[in-house]
Parts: C-alpha cells; sequence; structure tokens
C-alpha cells in the first residue's frame, strides 16, 4: 500500500475490502478480549488515549458517519 498525497494509491476490488473489513470485525472482539484491565484503561502518557478511548472514539465516529450517509440521502 503506497500513500501519495495522502490517498492510498494501491487499488484494491470491492469483494476484497468487504472481505478484509469482515475479517476485521470477526477478529477485534477476540483479540480486545486479551488485553487486560490495565491494558486497556492505561494511558502511556498523561496527555495521550488509552486503548479504550481511542476504540471508543472509533465507533463514536462511526455512528456518526453512518447517521451522515443515512441523511444525506434525502437531501
Amino acid at each position: 500500500m503506497c500513500l501519495q498525497n495522502g490517498f492510498v494509491t494501491d487499488e484494491m476490488d470491492l469483494n476484497e475490502a468487504m472481505h478484509r473489513l469482515d475479517s476485521y470485525i470477526e477478529s477485534l472482539p477476540e483479540l480486545f478480549c486479551k488485553f487486560s484491565s490495565e491494558e486497556l484503561l492505561g494511558r502511556p502518557e498523561p496527555a495521550k488515549w488509552s486503548r479504550q478511548e481511542i476504540l471508543g472514539h472509533l465507533i463514536d465516529s462511526a455512528i456518526n458517519n453512518l447517521k451522515r450517509f443515512t441523511e444525506v440521502q434525502f437531501l
């Protein structure tokens, strides 16, 4: 995968992209459960987010983006 002007330049067909996404969705809970509470809640530095905060932010962003994509259909 290469970046050019901030964008990924390698192309991937839709089926491969969906397969990768499905794979990540299936494997993430198992990987996430391997972390201890200290690893999930611990911050690497006081000004940095914990793993749990990062995951929460990603989930919140995904929900907001889904809402935007859904609402734009009705504009």
